[in-house]
C-alpha cells in the first residue's frame, strides 16, 4: 500500500513486542493445515512462499526483487500455468508530481469455461526499501499462488482470472500503470486487490469503487468472514492512501481492496516479517479472497457494472445494506422521530389541577402555603435517573450536556498517544500503533464509561436520565443529516440508531404501567447504538491506530452515552427506566432512600432537599448518619470511579505490556506476566 507521505519508520534497534490478532473477529478460524481439502485455501501450504520471498527488503529494480521475480514464475510454471513477466515503464501523478520507472510485473492467466469479462486478482511483490514487506504484500502474493492452486483443484471458472503480481507498487503505483498496456487489461474488468495495511486480522473490505453496489451484494453472498462498512470506505477514500486499484479504477476498472487491517505497528516497518505475521489473519484472507474470486469468476460481469451505490456495514459477521439513496430520506426520518420524542416527553409531563387538600406540587397534604388549587409542578419522568421533570430549559440543557460530555471524552482521546510518548519515548519511533494496543482501547472504553456515568451521577439532579437521553438522541440524529449530506455510507451511525432509540425511549415511556416489557424495549432500543458504535470504533482504532485515537474515542462516547438509560438504571438512587416512571396524575409510591431508610414521596416543588437540588423537594428519610452518608455516595459514585480507575490499570497495563524498552514502566509486569511467541520480539 501506498502512504500518503513518507513515514519514519521505527529504530530496528529498539526491541519491541509484537502483535496478534484481536480476539473476538466473527469466524476467523485457525490456520488450515496441508491436508485441508484440495479446493479450500490452506495458509500452512502458502507459507513456505511467503519465507521465500520475505526474507529481505525488495524494492523496485533490486537484485532481491529479481530473485522474488524469478521465484514466482517458477511457482505458477509449477502450478500448470504460463506466467509472463512484463517490463515497462509506468508513471503516475500525484498532485503536481509524477513517479515514473521501470518494473517487471508477474502475469498469469486462468482461462474461464464461457467468459463474459476478465477477473484481476492482484497483489504487490515489491516492498520498501526498509523492510521486507511480509504483510505489505508479500503475504497477499504468497495467497495469490495458493488461490491459485485451490481453483486449478476444481472445474473451471465461467470468466478469465488473471494474476496481477505487480512491481513498483511502494514508489508510486508503476507497475499498475505498466499493466494498463498489457492486452489482458485493454477491456477493462473487476479486480480484487489484495493489501497488506497490516499484519493481523481481520480481513476487511476497506476500498470499493464509487457506484460498486453490486460489488457489495458479492461481498455480503460470497465471503465467510466478512468485515466492512461504507463509512470507512469514504474515509479511505478522503485520505491520501492508494493501491494499484487506484490506477485501475481510473481507466475503468471496478474493484475492491481488501487488506489485513490490525497490526498498525507493522506497516513499512523492519519486523514486518513472516515471523510477525499472524497465520490465522493470513487465512482469513486467503478464504476471502478464494470466496470472492468464485462468486466473481461465475458472474455475468457486465452487470456488475451497473452503477449503484450501498450503505453496508458488518455486525458479527452479518453485512446489512440498503441503497444510498434512502440515507437522506432516514436521516430527515429520524430527526422527526427525535422531535416528536421530545415533544411527548414534554407533553407526557403537562401540569395538571390538583384536588382540594392535596399538595399543590404533587404530594399530599398541602402546607399553608398551598393556597389549595393550583397547577403543579411537571413530574412524568421526575423518578426516571433523577428527580428534576422534564421541561423544554432541560431539555436544551441535556443537548448540550450531551455535546459537553462527547467533547471531553473527544479531547482526553486525541491526548492518549502525545501522554502515551512523554511516559514511554519509544512509542515515538512507531507509525501509528502501539504493538499490543488492546489494553489501550479497552482503556478508551471504560474513559468513556466513566465520564459518561460520572457527568450523569454529577448532574442528575438538575437533568435525569429522560432528558439526557433525548439529548444524546438530538445528536445521533444531527450526525446522521450531516453524514447524509457529506459522506452517505457514514449515515447509519446516525440515522438508525436514532430512530431505533427514539422507538426504544417512547416504547418505554408508554409501557410505564408494565415495567418489565418496558425495560426490555427500552434495552433494545438502546443496544444499535451500543453495538454500532462499539464495533465502529474498534473498526477506525483498528484501522488507523491510537495515533489518531480521537474518532475511536468520540464513537466509544456516543456507544456509552447510547447506553445512558441502562447506566442510570443501576445507579443506586438514581431512580427507575422509563418503564417504572409513575403516568401523568398517578402518586409516586414510596421508594427506599438510597441509604436503605425508606422515604415517604412527597412530589416535587419549590424546596431544595438533601438528594434533590434547585427546585427539587423529594422525600423524608428516618434515620441515618455521617457513615451512611458516605455507603451512599460510595454507592453513587462507585461505577464511575471504578470504571475511571480501570481505565487507569488498563493503561498501566498497556504500558507494561508494549513497552518498547526494558527499561520502560512497567517492564517488570510485562517481564512476569508475558509468555512470548517464538519468532517474535519480545520487551
Amino acid at each position: 500500500m501506498l502512504s500518503p507521505g513518507g513515514c519514519r519508520p521505527p529504530s530496528p534497534s529498539s526491541p519491541s513486542p509484537c502483535s496478534r490478532s484481536p480476539p473476538g473477529w466473527p469466524n476467523c478460524r485457525l490456520p488450515a493445515g496441508r491436508d485441508a481439502p484440495p479446493g479450500s485455501f490452506s495458509v500452512e501450504r502458502a507459507w513456505p512462499v511467503l519465507e521465500r520471498i520475505a526474507g529481505e527488503p525488495t524494492p523496485v529494480g533490486s537484485a532481491a526483487g529479481d530473485a522474488v521475480r524469478d521465484h514466482l514464475v517458477a511457482e505458477l510454471t509449477r502450478l500448470g500455468l504460463r506466467p509472463e513477466v512484463q517490463t515497462g515503464a509506468g508513471a503516475h501523478p500525484f498532485g503536481g508530481d509524477v513517479v515514473a520507472g521501470v518494473t517487471e510485473n508477474v502475469i498469469a492467466v486462468v482461462p474461464g469455461a464461457d467468459s463474459t469479462g476478465r477477473v484481476v486478482l492482484a497483489a504487490h511483490y515489491d516492498s520498501t526499501p526498509t523492510t521486507p514487506g511480509a504483510s505489505d504484500d508479500k503475504a497477499s502474493v504468497a495467497a495469490i499462488l495458493e488461490i491459485a492452486r485451490a481453483l486449478r483443484a476444481g472445474p473451471p471458472l465461467r470468466n478469465d482470472l488473471v494474476l496481477l503480481l505487480s512491481d513498483g507498487e511502494e514508489p508510486g503505483l508503476i507497475g499498475a500503470e505498466a499493466f494498463l498496456r498489457h492486452p489482458m487489461a485493454r477491456d477493462g474488468g473487476v479486480v480484487v486487490n489484495l493489501e497488506g495495511p497490516g499484519n493481523a486480522a481481520p480481513s476487511s473490505v476497506y476500498n470499493v469503487t464509487p457506484g460498486g453496489g453490486a460489488l457489495v451484494g458479492a461481498f455480503a453472498r460470497a465471503m465467510p468472514h466478512p468485515v466492512g462498512e461504507s463509512a470507512m470506505v469514504g474515509a479511505y477514500r478522503g485520505t491520501g492512501f492508494h493501491s494499484d486499484l487506484t490506477v485501475l479504477e481510473e481507466n475503468g476498472w471496478i474493484g475492491i481492496d481488501l487488506g489485513l487491517a490490525g497490526g498498525r505497528a507493522y506497516y513499512h516497518h523492519p519486523r514486518d516479517t513472516p515471523a510477525a505475521l499472524d497465520r490465522a489473519a493470513l487465512q482469513m484472507q486467503g478464504d476471502n479472497a478464494l470466496a470472492m474470486v468464485r462468486e466473481l469468476g461465475s458472474a455475468d460481469l457486465r452487470e456488475l457494472r451497473q452503477p449503484r451505490d450501498e450503505v453496508f456495514f458488518t455486525i458479527f459477521g452479518v453485512v446489512f445494506r440498503y441503497p444510498a439513496g434512502l440515507a437522506t430520506p432516514l436521516a430527515v426520518l429520524a430527526a422527526l422521530a427525535v422531535l416528536a420524542l421530545a415533544a411527548y416527553t414534554r407533553l407526557s409531563a403537562r401540569p395538571r389541577r390538583a384536588e382540594p387538600g392535596t399538595d399543590p406540587d404533587g404530594g399530599v397534604g398541602a402546607g399553608p402555603a398551598s393556597g389549595g388549587t393550583r397547577p403543579a409542578r411537571t413530574r412524568a419522568a421526575t423518578r426516571f435517573g433523577g428527580a428534576a421533570p422534564v421541561t423544554v430549559p432541560r431539555l436544551v440543557a441535556g443537548m448540550v450536556a450531551v455535546l459537553g460530555v462527547l467533547v471531553v471524552v473527544t479531547g482526553l482521546s486525541m491526548g492518549l498517544w502525545p501522554a502515551l510518548v512523554a511516559l514511554e519515548p519509544g512509542y515515538g519511533d512507531l507509525v501509528s500503533d502501539p504493538y499490543r494496543p488492546e489494553p489501550y482501547r479497552l482503556g478508551l472504553v471504560m474513559m468513556a464509561v466513566a465520564v459518561v456515568w460520572g457527568a450523569y451521577v454529577a448532574l442528575r439532579r438538575w437533568l435525569n436520565a429522560v432528558v439526557l437521553t433525548v439529548g444524546v438522541l438530538f445528536w445521533l440524529a444531527v450526525l446522521g443529516v450531516a453524514a447524509a449530506l457529506l459522506m452517505p455510507g457514514a449515515s447509519n451511525y446516525g440515522s438508525l440508531t436514532a430512530l431505533a432509540g427514539a422507538a426504544g425511549l417512547a416504547g418505554a415511556l408508554a409501557l410505564r404501567r408494565r415495567p418489565v416489557l418496558g425495560t426490555v424495549v427500552l434495552a433494545c432500543g438502546v443496544a444499535p447504538a451500543v453495538v454500532m458504535f462499539s464495533v465502529g470504533a474498534r473498526s477506525i482504532s483498528t484501522a488507523i491506530g491510537l495515533v489518531m485515537a480521537a474518532p475511536a474515542g468520540l464513537f466509544y462516547a456516543f456507544a456509552a452515552l447510547s447506553a445512558l438509560p441502562l447506566l442510570a438504571a443501576v445507579t443506586p438512587g438514581g431512580g427507575r427506566t422509563p418503564a417504572a416512571v409513575p403516568a401523568r396524575g398517578e402518586a409516586p409510591a414510596a421508594v427506599p432512600a438510597r441509604g436503605g431508610a425508606p422515604v415517604q414521596p412527597t412530589g416535587v416543588g419549590p424546596t431544595t432537599g438533601a438528594e434533590g437540588g434547585p427546585g427539587v423537594r423529594v422525600g423524608r428519610r428516618t434515620g441515618g448518619g455521617g457513615g451512611g452518608r458516605f455507603w451512599r455516595w460510595v454507592g453513587v459514585w462507585g461505577g464511575p470511579v471504578v470504571a475511571g480507575v480501570l481505565a487507569l490499570v488498563l493503561g498501566g497495563v498497556g504500558l507494561g505490556s508494549t513497552g518498547s524498552g526494558r527499561s520502560g514502566p512497567g517492564w517488570h509486569i510485562w517481564r512476569t506476566c508475558s509468555t512470548p511467541t517464538p519468532g517474535r520480539p519480545r520487551g
